[in-house]
This record gives structure tokens, C-alpha cells and sequence, in this order.
């Protein structure tokens, strides 16, 4: 997905003539049955607001006034969803915003978003500035003998490979030990107004436990329970030992379904057993339910 978003400098705020030096970030402006609405944040953004509005552009001036209308509401909500989570979007007409310059903001509407959303839709909506390339400076060879020497190597690399390759299909488990997971699963019961299953892969070699991967799939009831959770970043909280950059969100907006999950290798702060064949008693003790399987 192009970026589609444009950083511009404030014509106006509120009838009362402000800083023109002072910019914002405007992430998109976009057509939603019939109407037309931008979202967009201060550059220095101490309070991680994102303010919304309906708009229209004059000349190279995107005009934005602020809306109460729930159902406006929801549709710029579901896009901000969509949009951060690489959801489907195609319901929505991007507007292009090649010829704007200014905003002038007659009126203002916001939302209270994590950090970590703000970012994310700087990342994927304004483009990022032009970097010089270094220049390379090629040295021409001798196509004759680059050609015989890349044959000699070609030679060498087939024989160490195939020689290689055939020890290693025979000593597999001697040489890499043996690798074994079990998975374990559980209803954790309702969390954020979702109900919460718990899956965690174990990973063993030579049955000793290296790294574990657990993940929570939140299915919820209602829309607004979804784009609360997703909207105030509440994947974060879940898994207080994972920094944000370990997790993995897998969310669908159709089925109301947010999966986060966090790999741990080497383990950190990991407190059970750590020995393949106390892995079960343990968690199945807790109320999981737990199987293994040999990899292959």
C-alpha cells in the first residue's frame, strides 16, 4: 500500500490565525458514503490524540471541521481499525491529497490513542523523505575467465554439498538431536468483555525445553468491544514480559478476532519445568490440555 497521507502546515485553528509554522500529520482523507472526512494529529504530539472531522479541499487547503454524528463516528473508527491492522479498506475512496499544503481547522472531533497507533499510522500513511543513494563504483572483469573460475566453484560447492548432504540425512539426530513440541491449550474465560482461548507451543531439543511460543485469541460480541480493544492498544497489557516489538497481533475485523501472541527463546523469566517429560503433569494439572509431537 502507497502512502497516502502528507505532512502540511496550519492555515487556521478555530477562526484564530496560529502558527504557520506549525504542522500536522494527516493520515488520510477519505469518502464514506457520500461524505467526505479526514483524520489527522499534531507533528509534536505530547497526548496521543488523534483528531477527526468531516473536510472538503479548497485550492491546496484541506478544510476540517469536527462531527457528532454517530454514525460518522463508527465508520472513521472501523477505518482507523482497518487501516493500522492491513485490513480490507477498499470500501472507503482514498481522496488525493498531491495538491494540499494547509489544513485550516474550523472544528475539531478526537480520539485517545495509544502511542504505539500514532506511530504505526505515521509509518504507513506519510511518505518517508528521499535519502541519496551511495554511488557503486563497478571494476569490469575478464567474462572468459570470471566464466571458468565460476565453473571450478560451481564444481567444488556440488561435491562438498552432495557429500555433505547425504551425512547429514544419515546422522540427522546425531548431529542436531532429537526436536520435539507440545502444544497446550486453554479457555481462560472472559477478558475485555471476549472470551479468551490460551494456546502455548513448547519447543524441545534433545528434551530439554529452548523457547516457547503462547498466544491468546480474543473473539468478542460486539463491534464496539472489538475497536475498543484494538483501538487503546489493550494487546499490550496482556503480556506484560513481552516488549511491544516481540508481539505478534493477527486481528480480523469481519469475525471480531484479535490473536496476540510472543515468542520467548531463549527463555526469560520462565519459571516452569523445563524438562520434556514434566512439561504435561504440570500444565495438565492447571487445566490444559496438552500433546506432543515428534518433528520430522
Amino acid at each position: 500500500m502507497m502512502p497516502f497521507g502528507k505532512k502540511v502546515t496550519i492555515k487556521d485553528y478555530q477562526f484564530t490565525f496560529g502558527d504557520k509554522e506549525k504542522e500536522y500529520y494527516v493520515f488520510a482523507c477519505f469518502k464514506y458514503h457520500s461524505e467526505i472526512f479526514a483524520i489527522y494529529a499534531d507533528t509534536i504530539n505530547t497526548d496521543n490524540k488523534l483528531y477527526y472531522g468531516s473536510a472538503h479541499i479548497t485550492n491546496d487547503i484541506l478544510v476540517v471541521l469536527g462531527t457528532i454524528d454517530p454514525k460518522e463516528i463508527q465508520g472513521i473508527q472501523n477505518f482507523v481499525v482497518k487501516l493500522i491492522n492491513n485490513q480490507n479498506i477498499n470500501e472507503y475512496e482514498i481522496i488525493s491529497l498531491d495538491k494540499v499544503e494547509k489544513i485550516e481547522i474550523i472544528g475539531t472531533s478526537e480520539f485517545n490513542l495509544k502511542k504505539d497507533v500514532i506511530d504505526k499510522l505515521i509509518d504507513m500513511t506519510i511518505p518517508k523523505e528521499d535519502t541519496k543513494e551511495e554511488e557503486v563504483v563497478l571494476i569490469k572483469e575478464d567474462p572468459a575467465k570470471k566464466k571458468i573460475f565460476m565453473r571450478y566453484i560451481m564444481l567444488i560447492l556440488f561435491a562438498v554439498l552432495a557429500v555433505g548432504g547425504t551425512y547429514l540425512y544419515l546422522n540427522r539426530e546425531t548431529i542436531f538431536g532429537s526436536e520435539k513440541e507440545v502444544v497446550c491449550t486453554k479457555q481462560l474465560g472472559n477478558q475485555y468483555n471476549a472470551s479468551v482461548n490460551q494456546t502455548i507451543l513448547f519447543y524441545f531439543k534433545n528434551d530439554v525445553l529452548t523457547g516457547y511460543t503462547m498466544t491468546n485469541l480474543y473473539t468478542f460480541e460486539t463491534d464496539e468491544d472489538y475497536q475498543d480493544f484494538s483501538l487503546a492498544g489493550r494487546y499490550f497489557h496482556i503480556f506484560e514480559e513481552a516488549s511491544s516489538d516481540m508481539l505478534t497481533l493477527v486481528p480480523n475485523v469481519e469475525n471480531r478476532t484479535y490473536q496476540v501472541g510472543y515468542t520467548m527463546s531463549p527463555l526469560v523469566d520462565y519459571f516452569g519445568p523445563t524438562e520434556y517429560s514434566s512439561v504435561f503433569d504440570y500444565y495438565e494439572t492447571d487445566g490444559y490440555t496438552c500433546n506432543s509431537k515428534e518433528q520430522e
